[in-house]
């Protein structure tokens, strides 16, 4: 019998050795462009990050410069504002520790303003309120304080009426006459209140009541958070964050915030800068501390500043006076420091972006 024989073919060692050279060289530049391109999706994503945080920063600040300045007790402005906490000041140039930042650039501005704060709902006088008017006019005694009830409606009633403390600011609709409250408890959708006296005028069941906390004090201003679980041993390694801190206005003591009412504003703020200008934005104040900044603020007013103001003047109150245009300047970074944002390309930076807010606060410029 005759054998068959097969011919087998394939591929040799040396065509391997060339085929794998080739898929090698292949898959390195594969992998670099997919380096390259995880690298820039990184980046973007942390670029797109600060940029928000910035934005979210800046909707925060120009809603409270809005409401700087705020009396909503609006028969006279408010008697305890002293010269040891002005109702709006800058303080520039405040060092904070705690961060990677360079002590030379780790400076602050702190930025402080006085307002009344009136509560996001109103409530409804539950009765007709006679008031001092009306007896005198019967020739009866007026009695010195009185009670009632304020109601509310809506879903979250019995969660406005217990909002309602003791040392807030009853306002009505009818004639913004403003009560402070003396006592205060809630029951259901009711809020039954003591206050300092009579209104003056009678005021009808079913009126409006604004409900206020007055006299806050806000404070805006960076600070160390030391949230990274790797570095909680580094003293240089806390997050710095631009953080809103708001309180009782505390007259001729120190300020001291409320520490359920503070809020982190935005994280990896690495500068925070606030300055006023009386010329249009021509120029802005300048100095290393709130005198000088009134300083540089007179002399704007003193060249060409507002027409009939030659300087700030010693109110307490000047700032509702003089309408001055207000800039704030906030910083962000990326949350880590990388090889691709630094300008040599063999050290690690942080990508820094600025945004700019001004305008002129609402209660800025307003006689009283």
């Amino acid at each position: 019998m005759r054998r068959r024989i097969v011919s087998q073919t394939g591929f040799s060692l040396v065509e391997l050795l060339v085929a794998l050279v080739f898929t090698a060289i292949l898959m390195a530049g594969m992998a670099s462009v997919f380096k390259s391109s995880l690298s820039t999706f990184v980046t973007s994503g942390e670029g797109v990050s600060s940029t928000r945080r910035n934005r979210l920063a800046m909707d925060l600040l120009s809603d409270d410069l809005n409401i700087a300045g705020q009396y909503l007790a609006l028969e006279a402005p408010p008697n305890g504002i002293t010269a040891a906490n002005p109702g709006f000041i800058i303080n520039p140039k405040v060092a904070f520790t705690g961060t990677d930042i360079p002590t030379s650039d780790a400076f602050t501005d702190e930025l402080l303003f006085y307002f009344d704060e009136p509560l996001p709902f109103e409530g409804q006088l539950a009765a007709d309120q006679l008031g001092t008017a009306s007896y005198v006019a019967s020739g009866a005694a007026a009695p010195v304080g009185t009670g009632f009830d304020i109601t509310f409606s809506g879903s979250d009633a019995s969660a406005q009426a217990a909002q309602v403390k003791a040392g807030m600011m009853l306002i009505t609709r009818g004639n913004y006459e403003h009560k402070q409250v003396l006592t205060a408890s809630a029951t259901g959708g009711k809020a039954t209140v003591t206050v300092d006296g009579l209104f003056s005028g009678k005021h009808l069941g079913t009126e409006g009541i604004l409900i206020a906390k007055p006299a806050q004090y806000v404070r805006y201003r960076i600070q160390s958070q030391n949230w990274d679980p790797e570095k909680q041993a580094d003293p240089k390694g806390g997050i710095p964050c631009l953080i809103r801190e708001q309180g009782n206005y505390p007259g001729t003591g120190a300020f001291t915030p409320d520490a359920t009412l503070t809020t982190i504003v935005a994280e990896n703020v690495s500068r925070f800068t606030v300055s006023l200008s009386a010329d249009r934005g021509a120029t802005w104040t300048t100095g290393d501390d709130w005198n000088a900044v009134k300083t540089s603020l007179n002399t704007q007013l003193a060249t060409s500043g507002i027409p009939g103001f030659t300087s700030i003047g010693n109110s307490a109150h000047w700032y509702r006076s003089v309408p001055l245009l207000v800039r704030v300047n906030v910083t962000t970074r990326t949350t880590r420091a990388r090889s691709e944002f630094s300008t040599t390309g063999n050290t690690l930076a942080y990508k820094e972006q600025t945004r700019s807010l001004m305008l002129l606060p609402r209660h800025f410029g307003l006689n009283f």
